[in-house]
């Protein structure tokens, strides 16, 4: 269950989104973005993968290192 006011609720991801459109380079990172379910990581990453400005797109991680 998502809380209405946890930063992956979709009306506080929206206001993010909005706010990414004029950044160049985004690094999806905060917690762990590869813990997130397929669904959800693909939801993220195709949004901000369809933003004219990005140029670069990265995902920060320790999952590989801490369970491999």
């Amino acid at each position: 269950m998502l809380l209405p006011d946890a930063a992956q609720g979709k009306e506080k991801l929206d206001q993010a989104l909005q706010w990414i459109e004029k950044i160049k380079e985004i690094l999806v990172t905060g917690g762990d973005p590869l813990i997130f379910s397929d669904e959800r990581l693909e939801m993220i990453l195709s949004r901000l993968a369809q933003l004219v400005c990005v140029l670069w797109l990265r995902i920060g991680t320790r999952t590989p290192v801490t369970l491999p």
